[in-house]
């Protein structure tokens, strides 16, 4: 699983860098992608996938019963994710969360889908850019700025 880091000292808030002490693979010639694990809800979940391309955080409707929640703790949505393959999945609808990962608790909008997903969760560019979280998937690792946006 994935390390993150959690960088406080005010002479680099502005410089996230990663190094050999990252790295969380020996062998930096993998093409994994980058999985952490957390806790939504009453369930922990382990294989909860970033993904700097993807526009939406998605949670699948089976991940979405692991943490105590059902589809009508749900949101309206009329939101449409298209897939790789250009394939279209209307949600099911949104809810907004709170997801531990270690130390660090962040609130997080999912669309929740009824497919089956290699991930329990899928963390995308609005997680990414809220949270200033700068992920490696070479390194396997996460850092965040510490600006109390937690």
């Amino acid at each position: 699983m994935a390390k993150h880091h959690l960088i406080n000292n005010p002479l680099f808030v502005n410089e996230i860098t990663f190094d050999e002490e990252d790295e969380v693979i020996e062998d930096g010639d993998h093409n994994r992608p980058l999985y952490i694990e957390g806790n939504i809800g009453v369930a922990h979940l382990r294989r909860i996938l970033i993904d700097p391309r993807s526009a939406v955080n998605i949670l699948p409707l089976q991940s979405l019963t692991w943490a105590g929640f059902t589809v009508s703790d749900l949101e309206p949505t009329d939101v449409v994710i298209c897939g790789f393959d250009n394939s279209r999945k209307a949600t099911l609808g949104a809810l907004t969360v709170k997801i531990q990962m270690s130390t660090l608790s962040f609130k997080v909008r999912f669309y929740v889908i009824d497919a089956n997903t290699s991930y329990s969760a899928l963390l995308g560019r609005p997680w990414i850019h809220k949270y200033h979280v700068v992920p490696s998937m070479l390194h396997q690792c996460l850092k965040f700025l510490d600006g109390n946006k937690i």
